[in-house]
């Protein structure tokens, strides 16, 4: 499922910063996303939306099964995407 997500987030090359989007991705035990990718804006964002959303659930579901534990750190959201060698790299601040 992750990899779909992500090939049709970044089915576009990235040359241009202005045009990446972070959003988050799965579901830590204690709550809140497990990561964070970078999606092209112009995607169908519907489609990629129902499907991070899927996953989300699928991934919920899956931790509390398995009873997977966390360290309930918050997973830092990021501030922006850079495009290099054409494709998008999450930013922090420091």
């Amino acid at each position: 499922m992750k990899a779909d997500i992500l090939t049709l987030a970044q089915s576009r090359p990235c040359t241009d910063d202005t045009d990446w989007q972070p959003y988050p991705l799965g579901s830590k035990p204690c709550g809140g996303p497990a990561e964070y990718f970078a999606y092209h804006v112009s995607v169908d964002t519907s489609k990629l939306f129902a499907m991070v959303a899927n996953y989300n659930e699928a991934h919920k579901s899956y931790n509390e099964q398995n009873k997977i534990g966390s360290d309930c750190s918050l997973t830092q959201q990021p501030s922006g995407v850079a495009c290099k060698q054409n494709a998008p790299v999450l930013l922090y601040n420091q």
